[in-house]
């Protein structure tokens, strides 16, 4: 009896000391890491950018930065200090600053020609005491402004045409308006147009002295002319030395020189 109770015993101690549970195969694992920040708003992430595929092109932008080329005009207001011939002046702006501005799209007579002295005059009387506007286009190879001149809404470029006192200068102006003044002047045989044998201007400048029916497009002087120089302000020519002339300087040929400035008379060019 007592060996039977030692056996029980002994058996209960054996099962005691084992483990029958399902073995926990996680135990080992760590836990994946606790996220404290929220994840951002879908409606606050940023857009992705677009994707285009070999043959697609992204679309083209259309806003440009705003123009700044020489194309748009430059305006000045202010009065003319001096008529030097037909179609260039002296101009001073309101801010005193002074320029030689030439006429733009057309060329009047030179001085010595026939009616130069006539478009002179009515320019001079036009602008006499006028607040003047000049919408300057560009500058020509002697450095003078290119402008449009206005008193009020009157633009004397064309006025000059008109009244038969300049021509259209085709070569640097395709402008229908001014294409029709001269066709008109010339049926009305205004100003210069009284001639039926004329040179053109530019001709002229270029040495023909012989009157033709129409412009003969003679080949240019320029490479046989004098030079003599002049000063953007300047209302003078002058020889390349001349004591009297300073700063900035511009070459021109003799011929053009005569028919809107006059001879310094220290250099006597």
């Amino acid at each position: 009896m007592l060996r039977f109770m030692l056996a029980v015993i002994l058996l209960g101690l054996v099962l005691l000391g084992c483990d029958y549970s399902t073995p926990n195969t996680t135990a080992n694992i760590a836990p994946p890491p606790i996220r404290t920040d929220s994840p951002e708003p879908l409606q606050n992430r940023p857009e992705s950018p677009p994707i285009f595929s070999a043959t697609e092109s992204p679309p083209i932008v259309t806003e440009s930065p705003e123009s700044t080329t020489e194309s748009d005009p430059k305006t000045l207001v202010g009065r003319v200090l001096r008529v030097m011939d037909g179609d260039t002046i002296l101009f001073v702006d309101d801010a005193k600053n002074e320029t030689i501005i030439r006429m733009d799209g057309i060329d009047a007579p030179e001085s010595d020609q026939r009616f130069g002295q006539e478009a002179k005059a009515w320019l001079a009387h036009e602008v006499r005491g006028e607040k003047i506007r000049a919408e300057v286009v560009g500058v020509d190879r002697y450095q003078r402004s290119l402008a449009n001149l206005y008193v009020g809404d009157r633009w004397l470029n064309l006025e000059l045409v008109k009244a038969g006192l300049a021509w259209h200068y085709v070569k640097y102006s395709q402008d229908i308006r001014l294409a029709t003044a001269q066709n008109e002047a010339r049926s009305s045989q205004l100003g210069l147009w009284q001639d039926a044998r004329k040179v053109a201007p530019w001709d002229y400048r270029n040495g023909v002295r012989v009157e033709t029916a129409l412009p003969v497009d003679a080949p240019s002087t320029r490479e046989t002319d004098t030079i003599v120089y002049v000063s953007p302000t300047g209302t003078k020519y002058h020889r390349q030395n001349c004591r009297t002339i300073n700063g900035e300087h511009t070459a021109i040929p003799l011929s053009r020189a005569k028919s809107a400035y006059e001879p310094c008379k220290v250099c006597n060019p």
